[in-house]
């Protein structure tokens, strides 16, 4: 599930305002790359190169959000002299909970009713964002099969989770600093779980330790943008 950009109230000042116009064509690219790898798959074995094409396009909607979660966050600190976590948390809760929660109490339902088949931890992981971290990789065809895409989902409350909070208690450039480290850091994080975390090796691909750095392009590329530079 890929969250869209967050917005702030349309009577906003304009240097709250959230809408980047050069970034419309970029999100419409990758959510159709996202929408043709998984229409691949739909009927046998899903096709590597569309795989691929679809990796690439949740990637482009990371950096898009990191850039604008923390382009908003850099000019509220700039516009106020402080950023808000408490009205940052309020404005997440509202986008995104209340239809995830429908969705979920949606599934839990047809669950219910055996409709369809999915495990009850499926449900419980996708509700404590959690599901990027599958327990296993040996599993059945049906396994989460209705929840499976909320893996995205989780890897950004995940991010929303850790980040604001750091960047309301750093310095400014302190926090600059640490976005362009993380975002260069891909290579290092990736090689660490790999030996420091044998038995996560097989979830590079959706995990935040190692994929936090595509998210962290975009709050480097926030601070650039803000740059008088």
């Amino acid at each position: 599930m890929l969250d869209r950009s967050p917005n702030l109230d349309a009577s906003a000042p304009p240097v709250l305002q959230s809408h980047l116009p050069s970034l419309d064509g970029m999100r419409a690219i990758s959510i159709l790359l996202v929408i043709v790898a998984h229409a691949t798959g739909v009927f046998g074995r899903q096709n590597d190169y569309f795989f691929a094409l679809g990796q690439l396009g949740v990637s482009i909607f990371f950096v898009i959000s990191g850039l604008l979660i923390t382009w908003l966050m850099i000019r509220e600190r700039d516009a106020t002299g402080a950023f808000s976590l408490h009205n940052f948390y309020i404005r997440r809760f509202l986008r995104i909970l209340p239809v995830f929660w429908l969705l979920l109490l949606t599934v839990s339902v047809l669950k219910a009713a055996h409709v369809i088949s999915i495990e009850w931890l499926d449900i419980f992981r996708a509700f404590t964002f959690t599901h990027n971290y599958p327990l296993s990789w040996s599993h059945s065809p049906q396994y989460a099969y209705w929840l499976t895409h909320t893996w995205s989902l989780s890897l950004e409350e995940q991010f929303y989770l850790v980040w604001p909070s750091l960047f309301a208690f750093l310095r400014p450039r302190h926090a600059a600093r640490l976005a362009v480290t993380l975002a260069l850091a891909g290579p290092v994080l990736q090689i660490v779980n790999y030996y420091a975390l044998p038995s996560m090796r097989g979830v590079v691909g959706t995990a935040f330790q190692t994929r936090i750095d595509i998210l962290m392009a975009g709050c480097a590329a926030a601070f650039l943008l803000e740059s008088p530079a």
